[in-house]
């Protein structure tokens, strides 16, 4: 947000129709009230697909090939902006051992210069 005091009191206002409105949705899914949801929303409480289904917020667990999808459909926002974003969810990845990959380039190249 940029501009001047009023220009964020106005966003300021915004924002809290959008907590009303996710707490409202929130609370007609998982049957909590509002204030309870809204401590859970002001500590930017994380939830585990099994913590969520336990809380009433969710159904079921879509099954994943592998816990990488996961990471990866996390990494397609930008949790930077939350202070208690999951460390799960934001560690960087580890860098891919590419010894195998360059060595079978390496004999490639040899086999090309080889054949001609």
């Amino acid at each position: 947000m940029m501009g001047n005091a009023d220009d964020l009191r106005t966003t300021a206002g915004l924002l809290d129709k959008v907590d009303a409105s996710l707490n409202a949705d929130y609370g007609a899914k998982s049957g909590k009230d509002f204030a309870e949801i809204e401590a859970l929303m002001k500590a930017e409480t994380w939830f585990s697909a099994e913590e969520a289904i336990a809380a009433g917020f969710v159904d079921a667990i879509m099954p994943t090939t592998a816990a990488a999808k996961a990471k990866a459909n996390a990494r397609a926002f930008n949790l930077a902006v939350y202070d208690r974003a999951p460390e799960a969810l934001t560690a960087p990845e580890p860098e891919a051992d590419d010894s195998a990959r360059q060595r079978m380039l390496a004999r490639l190249g040899l086999y090309e210069r080889t054949a001609a």
